[in-house]
Formats: structure tokens, C-alpha cells, sequence
């Protein structure tokens, strides 16, 4: 568990060659390494998950493991020697704080998930001698910003750039003949196929090239800020999860002629996408192809679609399909509303929620039910959550993931209304506020459910500094401050202090009396109390001074004036008081507990 480890070129007279696979993973302390001249082979795992900042692989180098660095949470800066021509499997995974990785000419291929999730690069420019770059190779680099492919490059797996949200820029080097760079996006050479779109690139709507036939696979995805793609009139293929994840508002895709499917969740989660054609040729549609498409409402499905994959669409999409098709069997399989090509639409005027408000408890589901008119609409009803990561909705079946805000949108056709929804961890409230509690008269606690989907809560109280009951009365005997927490079944729901007014040691002041002059309680130590009337407006110099057991001062808002040293030497006391009373920015400026009034 040394943080510097300084590896010799000898042991016993016998040079060191290799290090063992998983030698130093785990070793979190280990920060500063020294590898020897002569090394020449780093076994799999041999630094996994070490505490390195920085590391300098040996120009004697030629082979290094799968995730020999992986998951060094504290890697800063790597330098690779041209002798070690394979990055492997993993070779960086998981180092989000890698900044500087030097690759010089003479490595010859980067492995699948070499430099995944390495977030803290803005660059990176791959050498000449790279031939191929694997299977998600550079994905979840979330900070890369420009992407430099060296002119030797041939391939390139298209899951390699996955999760890089902040790409905006894709460049060849001249001379490279199997890919081009076109205004930062990355077609091949010959621009029949469009390889990669930066998923964050900032334009609302991209025209492909005319020269394109080919959208590879996950080519636009993750593209949020992409509305819409313009596709050239010859566009024969399309790959897997070509648009997934992305901004799509809508898609024509009735030009291509060509186009005989559509696969694998090719708009999969385009969370915006509402407007979709479809070309007369087309034949298949894959499974997830438009599966979580929360707005898409409709979806007209040419009569020679044979083939749909399973989840091919999302459940609150309406298809629109030909008699005795494929799409009206699939729509009739899956419980799925469809209508004839030729129904005549009857579109919705209005649609009303419920509630156009919802608290609502994290991890427990709800239902609502939305009204639209005519009733006779076909225009289909969709829910969306415009945050799914907190809220998902699916037609009025509400689950609320964790706590935040947001909005769920109900749309019939044009008609549209919207829900603000609040999540909470906890959804039980005391309906008291804070106030004084004096001895003899006991005060009954209630609490209330806050939360649409949580009516009947249970709970219990607990209290310090005063006595409640298993039902909520609270009753004291002494002056001070008591907290009462309300307890549900994951834990604290809700706090309230009150104020004891004890029948002993509790200084009433009376009614009349407008000052408390200098000094005039200074050194009692047998208060604990004091309560000051309504039409007091003044409070002296070390009025309270020195009062070692006062632990509750009741000032009225008729107080303007307190002087800087009327609570010296009386740190123990609360102030209790009303928002914005000279009393509380007392408190405040003199850093005394406050409990406030309503």
C-alpha cells in the first residue's frame, strides 16, 4: 500500500522484463510509479484501480494488458511508447480525470473501451499509424470537444463515439482514403456513407450530403439539439439506432424510393419526434424502431410493410393502417389503437386534466384521467413526461422516479394541456406552525399528506425537550425549546420547534411596561424564561446580561430598539420572534438561534 512504488531493473541479478497480471490492482494509495527501462511487457489488470496521477509506459514497452490503467480515479496524464503498437481492451476505461494522453506515431490500433468514459479530454488527436479503432473505443468522453482522425485510419466501429455529448467537431487528416470530413461531420471518403454526426453539434437542421446512400449505424445519435435531418432523394439503407436518443422533431422519409426497411431502434427514444412519413416501399420496421417516441401520436403505415419488430412503436402512438395488413394485425396483437387509411378524422378541441397540479410521493405510482372533446375525437390521447429521468408516464399511469420538478404534457392532435408535477421524498407535513406551548395547556399536533398518491400516511411523533403523546399532544413543564420530528417509514418526514413556557423560573413581563431598562435583569441566573408584551419597544443595554440559564427570550414585533448588549453572555438563549421584526435581524447579526413566529 506505498503511495510511490520505484520498480529496479534487477532483482537478484536477473532484469526485470514483466509485470504480472492484477500485480498492483486494488492498491488505492499507490500515486507516483517509476516502470524500468528494459520492462517489456504490463500484464492485464497490473494497475487497475491504483491512486496514479500520472504514469510514463518505457520505450522498451511492446505489449500491455486489457484495463492495465482502468479505473485509476486519479490519472491525470498518461504517455504511451510507439513500441506498444496495441492499445488493448479498457486500457484507460473509467480515468475521468485523464487529460493528456501522448499516442505517437507507431501505435497501430486503439481497443474497444480503451478510452472509455475518460470525460476530462476536450481533445484528442489519433496518430497516422492508427489503422482501427474498436468497439465504443471513445465512448462516454462527455468533455470531448474535437476529434482528429489520423489519414491512415480504415476503421472505425460505429458504437466508437457513443455518449460523447459534447462533440462538435470531427476532422480528417489529408490524405486518409476511407474517411472525409465535411463541416466537421464525418462521412466516407466517398461521401456514400455518413459515418458520424457530433452528438453535440449546435444546428437545428442538417442536410445530408446528396451523395449519400448510407446513414450508418447510431450515425446521429445522441444529437439533442438536432430537430430535423434532411435526407437526399437516394438514401437506400439506414442503420441501427441510427437517430436514437436524438432532437428529432420530424422525419420525411417518403422520398426514398429505395428504402426498403427501417431497423433496429432507428428512432428509439426520440423523446420530440411527432411527425413522421413514410415511404410507399417500404417493407419492414424494425423492433424499438419508434418505441419511446412520447409525442409521436400518429403514424400512417404503407399498405407493403410486411414485417414489424416487437415494440416497433410506443403505445400511445395511433396507427393508421390498410385493411387485413400486416399493421392492423400488429396493432390488434398489442392492444394498440389504429384506424382505417380512409377513416374520416374527427380532431380534438379541447383536453382537461384532472389536476393541473401534482405533489406526488418518489417510488409510488399514480393515476389521472384526462378529458377530450368531442368525445367521438380519433385524434389520440399521449402522456409525456418532459423529464423522464425523474417521471415516466404511460397514458395516465404516473411513477415518479426521485425527487425534482417538472411537467407532464397531455396532447389530443392540436389540443394540448400541461401538468406541473413536484416529487418529494417525503410527503407528510405537521399542520402546526411554530408557536409558544405554555405548562397546564397541552397543544394537539395533526399532520397531513402533501402528496396526490400517498391519502392515508402513518406516522409517529417523537419529541425532545417537552412530552407528545403517541396521537400528537404535546405537553411541557419547563421552559425551553422543544423539537418535535414526525416519522414515517423511510425515515424523518418533518421537524417543528415550540417554544416551552414553563410555569417555574419564566419571567412575564407586564403589559404596561413599555422599556426594559439597562441592566435590569443582569446576572440572574435563576431565569430561564422571559416573555415580553405586545406594545414594548425597547430592550437596554445588558438588559439580559450574564442570564446563564435563560434559554427563551418572547420579543414581540413592538421592539425596534435592542441595544447591542442586551443578550452578552447569555449565549444559550433562543430568540423567539416574528419574520422581519428587529428581534430576528438581532438574532441574526448576533448569531442566536430564532424560532419564528407565523
Amino acid at each position: 500500500n506505498a503511495d510511490e512504488v520505484i520498480i529496479p531493473e534487477q532483482i537478484n541479478g536477473l532484469p526485470v522484463t514483466a509485470i504480472q497480471d492484477y500485480a498492483f490492482a486494488g492498491n488505492e494509495a499507490l500515486a507516483m510509479l517509476t516502470l524500468p527501462d528494459g520492462l517489456r511487457e504490463i500484464g492485464e489488470f497490473a494497475f487497475y484501480r491504483t491512486g496514479l496521477n500520472q504514469v510514463t509506459v518505457p520505450e522498451t514497452v511492446t505489449s500491455v494488458g486489457r484495463y492495465a490503467f482502468a479505473a485509476c480515479g486519479q490519472l491525470r496524464k498518461a504517455a504511451w511508447p510507439a513500441s506498444a503498437q496495441v492499445i488493448s481492451s479498457g486500457m484507460f476505461s473509467g480515468d475521468s480525470y485523464l487529460r493528456m494522453l501522448s499516442l505517437p506515431e507507431g501505435v497501430t490500433s486503439i481497443g474497444a473501451y480503451a478510452l472509455e468514459g475518460c470525460a476530462s479530454m476536450d481533445a484528442l488527436v489519433i496518430p497516422d499509424s492508427v489503422t482501427e479503432i474498436g468497439e465504443k473505443a471513445l465512448s462516454l468522453m462527455s468533455g470531448l470537444e474535437t476529434l482528429t482522425i489520423g489519414r491512415n485510419t480504415e476503421s472505425m466501429h460505429t458504437s466508437a463515439l457513443d455518449g460523447c455529448r459534447s462533440l462538435q467537431t470531427i476532422l480528417v487528416q489529408n490524405g486518409n482514403t476511407h474517411y472525409e470530413s465535411v463541416d466537421g461531420v464525418l462521412y466516407y471518403a466517398d461521401r456514400a456513407g455518413i459515418v458520424r454526426y457530433p452528438a453535440g453539434k449546435s444546428q437545428p437542421v442538417y442536410t445530408i450530403d446528396p451523395a449519400t446512400i448510407l446513414i450508418e449505424s447510431r450515425a446521429f445519435a445522441d444529437a439533442k439539439d438536432l430537430k430535423e435531418a434532411v435526407l437526399p432523394n437516394g438514401i437506400v439503407q439506414i442503420g441501427a439506432e441510427a437517430f436514437s436518443q436524438s432532437g428529432l422533431t420530424k422525419v420525411d422519409l417518403s422520398c426514398l424510393a429505395d428504402l426498403e426497411a427501417l431497423p433496429k431502434g432507428a428512432f428509439d427514444y426520440c423523446e420530440q419526434l411527432n411527425e413522421v412519413d413514410l415511404p410507399e416501399g417500404l417493407g419492414s420496421i424494425g423492433e424499438d424502431c419508434f418505441n419511446h417516441c412520447g409525442k409521436l401520436a400518429e403514424l400512417d403505415i404503407p399498405d407493403g410493410v410486411t414485417v414489424i419488430g416487437s415494440r416497433a412503436f410506443g403505445n400511445q402512438t395511433v396507427l393508421m393502417v390498410g385493411e387485413n395488413s400486416a399493421a392492423q394485425r400488429y396493432a390488434q396483437a398489442n392492444d394498440m389503437v389504429f384506424w382505417p387509411h380512409n377513416q374520416i378524422l374527427i380532431p380534438a378541441e379541447s383536453i382537461t386534466a384532472e389536476k393541473n397540479h401534482l405533489v406526488l410521493l418518489a417510488g409510488k405510482a399514480y393515476s389521472m384521467h384526462a378529458s377530450v372533446a368531442p368525445l367521438d375525437t380519433t385524434d389520440a390521447v399521449v402522456w409525456y413526461s418532459n423529464d423522464t429521468s425523474i417521471l415516466r408516464v404511460d397514458d395516465g399511469y404516473i411513477r415518479p422516479l426521485k425527487t425534482g420538478e417538472t411537467t407532464i404534457q397531455i396532447t389530443a392532435g392540436d389540443a394540448e394541456c400541461s401538468i406541473s408535477v413536484t416529487i418529494v421524498e417525503h410527503a407528510i407535513q405537521i399542520e402546526q406552525a411554530a408557536a409558544c406551548v405554555h405548562a397546564g395547556t397541552p397543544c394537539q399536533l395533526t399532520f397531513r399528506s402533501i402528496a396526490d398518491n400517498d391519502p392515508l400516511p402513518t406516522a409517529k411523533w417523537v419529541c425532545e425537550g417537552a412530552s407528545i403523546t403517541e396521537d400528537g399532544l404535546l405537553s411541557v413543564t419547563e421552559t425551553g425549546i422543544a423539537t418535535v420530528r414526525l416519522i414515517d417509514e423511510t425515515g424523518i418526514a418533518d421537524v417543528r420547534s415550540f417554544a416551552c413556557i414553563g410555569a417555574n423560573a419564566t419571567v412575564v413581563l407586564p403589559s404596561a411596561m413599555k422599556t426594559v431598562e439597562e441592566e435590569a435583569f443582569r446576572g440572574m441566573s435563576a431565569i430561564r424564561g422571559v416573555i415580553l408584551p405586545n406594545g414594548m419597544t425597547e430592550i437596554g443595554g445588558y438588559a439580559f446580561a450574564d442570564c446563564a440559564q435563560l434559554c427563551l427570550a418572547v420579543i414581540p414585533s413592538s421592539v425596534s430598539a435592542i441595544s447591542e448588549t442586551a443578550f452578552d453572555n447569555s449565549g444559550n438563549v433562543t430568540i423567539v420572534c416574528h419574520e422581519g421584526s428587529a428581534a430576528a435581524e438581532y438574532a441574526q447579526a448576533h448569531q442566536l438561534p430564532t424560532l419564528i413566529l407565523p
